[in-house]
């Protein structure tokens, strides 16, 4: 077995974990920091988590997309924004998360789609890493979102609008306010106050 599917094996079972770690280099730590500094490591830990984006089991895809996002490489950007499309919901908001570590605003159609996903974890998570990318190209798909049918979306979005600090979202978060759910009221009030809206 090469180092490469050892690595792939290790992975698939553990994760980037001390344990996966531990097969790929005897006696080498699991930190993150240490990782992305050895450049032979993490270029076969980068090679062995976009494998396994292609995984035929579920957990071996998450745990890549997971690795993936720890391990900075926007090389991932493509493979994970595939993964938006998978069958399982698990890896769906994995690869979300993943896009929101690496940063990279190419990411930013796909997440919006995501706002529609069947899932709403899926849905929650895509609002947060579109908050976190910072483009105001996501406001009229967030602005949907505040009619989602989970309170958790539904917050998370009026929050993501108030940080996005676009006035077209005043509006819809003032009928926010009467929303259903405390949360999401409070969360609207505590956006249109970032927005400098009177009605906060």
């Amino acid at each position: 077995m090469t180092k490469r599917e050892r690595a792939i094996a290790a992975v698939r079972k553990h994760g980037w974990t001390e344990e996966a770690v531990q097969v790929i280099r005897p006696g080498f730590t699991s930190c993150w920091s240490e990782v992305r500094a050895d450049e032979e490591l993490c270029a076969l830990a980068v090679d062995t988590a976009l494998a396994l984006l292609k995984d035929a089991e579920p957990g071996g895809r998450w745990r890549a997309a997971e690795a993936l996002g720890k391990l900075g490489d926007k090389r991932a950007v493509p493979g994970l924004i595939r993964l938006l499309k998978n069958v399982s919901p698990d890896v769906r908001w994995r690869a979300a998360y993943a896009l929101g570590m690496l940063g990279d605003k190419r990411a930013v159609p796909a997440l919006k789609r995501a706002l529609k996903d069947a899932d709403p974890d899926v849905r929650w998570q895509a609002a947060w890493v579109l908050g976190e990318l910072g483009d105001k190209r996501a406001v009229p798909a967030l602005l949907h979102a505040l009619k989602d049918v989970n309170p958790d979306v539904r917050w998370e979005s009026a929050w993501v609008l108030g940080e996005l600090g676009d006035k077209r979202a005043v509006p819809a978060l003032i009928r926010m306010l009467k929303d259903a759910d405390a949360d999401v009221r409070g969360r609207a009030a505590e956006a249109l106050k970032k927005l400098g809206s009177e009605e906060a």
